[in-house]
């Protein structure tokens, strides 16, 4: 057996080995030993370190690390074989079907092919006499189990694990399917190829074989083992989705293909079907954002003529791709359309003409409704919100895929200032008898931006958190701005005492009057808002005596 690693410097101590001065020797007794020469150095000290620490661990595990995780290193050349080793292990687990439920008792097949073209080509090194087959077949044997014991202490899946070690590994012995454009001809511009990766190029890249070619390949090997192995995510794609059945029962998919926009387009709406299959896909960068024209409903185009949630906000309804509005001409031709891939302003989009129409009539009906008055600004938030004018429940998310609804200049910016006030939006000033933390200036210039726009608001802080003081500094705030009160402030009756203690406390120059029997003699609760109230910036009361009373909240 190869056995685990030994170490040996010409010092004894494994600890100054130097950046780059490593070399793997065999012995005659066939074991590896990763030792210090006097070479000058090659390598990154934590390259070195990162070795030493993996041979360390045993042969298998520095042999499994150099090929997996040292890929692009700069490494001696005896380092760069025993990679070689360890890199046609790793093509050979990223070609072994159902790594993940096979992962506790693993075995990847032993082909010597690639590892008798690495032995013949092998550079002069310590040891090299020693190199054959045989070796080479042992230390195979120490890999599979360094990689289930790998396995059964990584918690995450086989291809988290794969990753780990590196990105490409994912990559590995797939079969990838290709859509691209294809400009040069109009009747066919898409292309489609598939293609699987069976090893690297010179710099180290996954580099992609035609399918087609694996028939030739496997064939000429006489493995149809390996061929099986590689096909059998097609197999299960086949299983789920009628044009990967079709282009494979037909052979169809081992050719490079011209497509129509439509057999594109047929293509990308199965693509949910190969979800899981472990086939991968490279598909044109803007099918990602799914481009699509979809109606557009822009709510508060222009300020209204007064606010609050009543306010009657403008509601227009058109046909947009991203921020690009149609005309009604090109609206026309998209509805008139076959639907799928159309090319549009130089751009594919995906079009279904029987769901834009839906939309559109939709949304129109809703448009000459609301062109004579608008629509009430709390609607216009609903909608916002995704949910459908005149109903309770949130719009369907088919239809949803093709309605965008955005806020207007007016609007955009009334919803700016809500959610980014800016510190001095409102600011109570030297008048507040206390400094503010930020979270709590945050809240004050937040109360009175909903102020501006005539809104209400739940101040919902935790206890202790400053509510109080919030409210104090945001009349303090309204006060120094120049709006008149006064306001009202509905308390709990064993509260009001607390309330009027820090108004005098932290805004001492806030003119309070206590409506409540407390303060105010029956006479006068039921005379009141009195003549001199305008001069009171606040009011306290109670639950109880504004339902008594009705008048007081006419403050």
């Amino acid at each position: 057996m190869v056995g685990k690693a030994a170490f040996a410097t010409s010092s004894g101590a494994m600890k100054r080995i130097m950046p780059g001065s490593l070399s793997l020797r065999l012995t005659p007794e066939r074991h590896l030993v990763l030792e210090a020469t006097d070479e000058e150095p090659t390598a990154a000290s934590e390259i070195a370190s990162r070795v030493v620490a993996a041979f360390a661990r045993g042969t298998a595990a520095g042999v499994l690390h150099l090929g997996a995780e040292e890929i692009d290193a700069l490494l001696p050349v005896s380092l760069q074989f025993w990679r070689g080793v360890g890199r046609v292990f790793m093509a050979a687990v990223c070609a072994t079907p159902d790594l993940e439920a096979t992962r506790a008792a693993v075995a990847i097949p032993f082909d010597p092919a690639p590892l008798v073209q690495l032995v013949n080509a092998a550079p002069p090194m310590a040891g090299g006499e020693y190199l054959d087959l045989p070796v080479l077949d042992r230390v195979w044997g120490e890999l599979e189990a360094e990689l289930r014991a790998q396995l059964a202490a990584f918690t995450g899946t086989a291809e988290d694990f794969l990753h780990r070690l590196a990105p490409i590994w994912n990559s590995l012995g797939r079969v990838y399917l290709h859509l691209a454009e294809n400009k040069r001809d109009e009747a066919h511009p898409f292309a489609f190829l598939a293609t699987y990766t069976a090893g690297f190029s010179s710099r180290d890249r996954v580099q992609h074989t035609p399918l087609g070619d694996a028939l030739r390949v496997y064939a000429g090997q006489r493995d149809r083992a390996a061929l099986e192995r590689l096909l059998a995510p097609v197999r299960r794609a086949a299983d789920s989705s009628p044009l990967i059945r079709e282009l494979l029962q037909t052979e169809q998919l081992f050719h490079a293909l011209a497509w129509t926009p439509a057999d594109a387009h047929r293509f990308l709406k199965e693509l949910p079907r190969l979800d899981g299959t472990g086939l991968l896909l490279r598909l044109p960068d803007w099918w990602k954002a799914r481009p699509r024209p979809v109606v557009q409903v822009s709510v508060g185009q222009r300020a209204p003529s007064h606010l609050g949630l009543t306010a009657l906000l403008d509601f227009n309804v058109g046909l947009a791709v991203g921020d690009t509005a149609l005309t009604e001409a090109e609206t026309r031709a998209l509805l008139r359309s076959a639907g799928g891939l159309v090319l549009l302003k130089g751009k594919w989009v995906e079009v279904d003409p029987a769901r834009i129409k839906e939309a559109l009539d939709h949304w129109r009906t809703a448009e000459r409704a609301a062109r004579s008055e608008g629509i009430p600004f709390g609607e216009a938030m609903r909608l916002m919100a995704g949910v459908r004018l005149g109903e309770a429940e949130v719009s369907r998310a088919e239809e949803r895929e093709w309605t965008s609804v955005v806020a207007g200049p007016w609007l955009q910016k009334a919803l700016a200032d809500l959610t980014q006030p800016g510190a001095r939006a409102l600011d109570p000033g030297a008048k507040l008898a206390a400094t503010l933390r930020p979270y709590q200036g945050a809240g004050v210039a937040w109360l009175g931006a909903l102020y501006k726009l005539q809104l209400g608001a739940c101040l919902a802080d935790d206890m202790g958190l400053g509510k109080t003081i919030q409210v104090i500094g945001y009349w303090l705030g309204l006060k120094e701005r120049g709006e008149v009160g006064p306001h009202i402030l509905v308390a709990p009756a064993s509260l009001l005492a607390n309330w009027r203690s820090e108004l005098a406390r932290f805004g001492p120059s806030l003119a309070v009057r206590v409506a409540h029997p407390s303060e105010l003699s029956s006479d006068d609760l039921a005379r009141f808002p009195d003549r001199h109230l305008p001069r009171v910036d606040v009011v306290l009361t109670t639950y109880g005596q504004l339902h008594r009373n009705p008048s007081t909240k006419d403050v």
